[in-house]
């Protein structure tokens, strides 16, 4: 005796409730990685304020080096006259 399987093809929908529940698991895994992004971007930003600071000294220090050399030829221009 052989049975006979109907297989009926349904279609599959998701209600409200499943997918609350599918936003609600990925913000909850979700938040952990955004905590390490958001530590991260914090030492980024302090290096990049150091990074600034430096730059700032370094161009004061290249304004006081032309200043010098200004000075230096003029000195040498008014021996030479």
């Amino acid at each position: 005796m052989e049975k006979e399987i109907h297989v009926v093809n349904r279609n599959t929908t998701f209600g409200c409730g499943t997918i609350i529940l599918i936003i609600i698991i990925v913000l909850i895994f979700g938040n952990t990685g955004s905590k390490q992004v958001e530590q991260e971007m914090k030492i980024l930003n302090a290096k990049i304020d150091k990074l600034g600071s430096m730059v700032k000294k370094q161009s004061e220090t290249i304004k006081e080096l032309n200043d010098k050399i200004d000075s230096l030829i003029a000195q040498e221009k008014m021996q030479d006259i």
